[in-house]
């Protein structure tokens, strides 16, 4: 058997995790990565709340869209979302399609800007 969480519950983990990108004293910040977290390409700073209340297990980003310009070139594979301390909150797999963020492109110049249009967490089920 699988474990689950009712919706109830899945809505106050994503509020714990959300809210979490906001501790420190400034906003916090979404880092896209070579493969293996091995290169820094690019950071977004979010608002400072990142995120809005959670509804049914999912937040979404506030005040989008955000972006960044790129610092390095490569291939995007991973992100991180971590709080204004550099805590790790969030990380995924980057790609085109069927990932946990989806680009246009994941080749990237420096110089190149990343655009974030909408950013939704949904907790575990």
């Amino acid at each position: 058997m699988t474990i689950a969480h009712g919706s109830a519950i899945r809505t106050t983990i994503a509020d714990a995790v959300v809210d979490a990108v906001d501790n420190g004293s400034s906003a916090g910040v979404l880092k896209f990565y070579t493969a293996g977290f091995g290169t820094l390409l690019c950071t977004i700073t979010f608002s400072d709340p990142a995120f809005g209340a959670a509804s049914g297990g999912s937040a979404t980003m506030l005040s989008g869209p955000k972006s960044g310009t790129c610092s390095a070139g490569g291939t995007v594979a991973k992100f991180r979302i971590e709080d204004s301390n550099g805590v790790s909150i969030i990380e995924g797999d980057v790609g085109t399609s069927g990932q946990d963020i989806n680009l246009s492109s994941v080749t990237v110049n420096v110089n190149d800007v990343i655009q974030i249009t909408s950013l939704t967490y949904t907790a575990p089920t």
